[in-house]
């Protein structure tokens, strides 16, 4: 399964690592990366000033979450 959120917003200047924004209190997109591993997934986010941001997330859905139940 694949999320992608975008918007054409300020963007931003990606710092070299998440923590630099949580040591700051933002905590969205930090959030965003530890839920992403937590459930075995993947994430990628880009942005660009004056250009907005790009978030996917990728998640791997195994067969049997998707049979019903009896």
């Amino acid at each position: 399964m694949t999320l992608s959120v975008s918007d054409d917003g300020r963007g931003f200047e990606f710092p070299p690592t998440l923590n630099h924004f949580a040591s700051q209190g933002k905590l969205g997109l930090a959030g965003i990366s530890a839920r992403a591993q937590m459930i075995g997934g993947t994430h990628l986010i880009e942005s660009k000033p004056g250009k907005g941001t790009l978030i996917t997330v990728e998640i791997t859905v195994k067969e049997e979450a998707n049979r019903p139940t009896g």
